[in-house]
């Protein structure tokens, strides 16, 4: 839930800082790439 509420935040901020790019396509970004990071995090915490 905290990653969705951060993508929310720093959608909103994209969009009052700049209109070249929209701020639902900018949230689905940051999203897509806070849950590959989770990933990432997973797979290493499982190799150890």
């Amino acid at each position: 839930m905290g990653a969705l509420v951060t993508s929310s935040v720093l959608a909103n901020e994209a969009a009052a800082h700049s209109d070249q790019i929209s701020p639902y396509y900018f949230g689905l970004f940051t999203f897509v790439a806070l849950g590959a990071l989770l990933v990432v995090t997973m797979m290493l915490k499982v190799d150890k």
